[in-house]
């Protein structure tokens, strides 16, 4: 009975309601929804905010203090560097154990055959520490630094000027050097390049500083072949320098080339290539790198193929491999100078010479004539 009146009774309050007031109700509950919509999309906005910056301070922190390391590397007698995954590193002394340096941004690993390398601070600074220990003895105070070479390291000021230290710290040659990017400042045999600025020319400065040759050079390298003379380059020219940075022959040949066997060297100058001691005595006037028989053209065959005889008294010879030039090869007598790129024949009696392969011809008869 009590659940028959109970429905009853619902029924009776469902029939009384109105439409009218249904649509009230549903359009006053969709007010009240708008109205707290956008105040919600704001709050789940930067709730989300909060929470992406949260994990991301929670990561990076986290990944900064963990001792997680990437790899390392060796460094001396017992110590290594060892690297983190957030970029920093420092020395370790794996035997006994032991942090050797606070956190570093990097260590150069290649200390160039002196106990003392470089390393780059956090804040960016260059110094150097002892690779045997791992301690550091020159703070980061540097914008940068090279290696120690006999006995003294590059390093570069505030104002961008270069200057050589010893082992102290203490100042050995002024910071007067304009720093040239990639040049490596560094002492071999008493002596270190130094390229200028503005004219890109090199000179040569010795442990104090002083110019044993002023920036005139082209160019100079290390030669491992002849006792690991110097090749240097003055305009088109190239000459030698010995360890003591004296000229062993002026910059005034086309090429120089150092035998690898002794302590002699090449020279072209011009059409000419010779054999020559460091001390100027010539060993061969006349040096020939390789000759090839010359060949003419003598008529057709039947299916109009170009046939070819050899000359019998003429060849072709070439220096340095590229420059070419015809001589008598009964007596040695040239007939043109080695100074083309291809050597043809055209006949039994003239003779193709190009330069810029073809751009310019010359001809010469047999016998050394320049044919117009």
């Amino acid at each position: 009975m009590n659940i028959r009146t109970t429905l009853k009774s619902c029924v009776t309050k469902v029939r009384s309601i109105r439409l009218g007031s249904v649509w009230d109700w549903i359009r006053s509950l969709l007010v009240k929804l708008y109205s707290l919509s956008w105040r919600t999309a704001l709050f789940l906005f930067v709730f989300s905010a909060l929470c992406f910056v949260y994990s991301e301070i929670k990561w990076k922190v986290g990944r900064s203090f963990r001792e997680v390391y990437s790899y390392q590397n060796y460094l001396g007698k017992h110590i290594k560097v060892k690297s983190f995954a957030n970029g920093t590193c420092y020395t370790y002394d794996y035997v006994n154990d032991e942090r050797m340096s606070p956190r570093l941004r990097w260590v150069s690993t290649m200390p160039e055959r002196d106990s003392l390398t470089v390393f780059c601070d956090k804040k960016g600074r260059r110094g150097f520490l002892n690779a045997n220990t791992g301690k550091i003895m020159i703070e980061g105070q540097y914008e940068r630094a090279w290696h120690f070479s006999e006995g003294l390291a590059a390093v570069q000021g505030k104002d961008g000027r270069i200057g050589f230290i010893n082992h102290e710290n203490e100042l050995v040659i002024p910071m007067e050097i304009d720093y040239v990017f990639g040049n490596e400042y560094i002492f071999r045999n008493g002596y270190c390049l130094i390229q200028d600025k503005e004219s890109r020319l090199w000179g040569v400065i010795d442990r104090e500083g002083e110019w044993k040759h002023r920036p005139e050079l082209d160019g100079i390298y290390r030669s491992y072949s002849g006792d690991g003379c110097w090749i240097v380059e003055k305009g088109a020219f190239e000459g030698l320098l010995d360890l003591e940075m004296n000229y062993i022959f002026e910059p005034v040949y086309d090429n120089v080339e150092l035998s690898s066997i002794d302590g002699t060297a090449y020279l072209r100058k011009g059409a000419v290539k010779q054999h020559v001691a460091f001390n100027g005595d010539v060993l061969e006037p006349f040096v020939i790198d390789r000759t090839e028989p010359l060949m003419y053209p003598v008529g057709q065959d039947s299916e109009g193929a170009t046939l070819y005889e050899q000359h019998p008294t003429i060849v072709e010879f070439s220096i340095d491999d590229y420059n070419q030039g015809v001589m008598d090869s009964r007596t040695g007598e040239i007939i043109v100078p080695a100074i083309y790129d291809c050597i043809s024949m055209i006949s039994r009696d003239l003779i193709g010479a190009d330069i810029s392969r073809g751009i310019e011809k010359v001809i010469y008869t047999t016998d050394g004539r320049k044919v117009k």
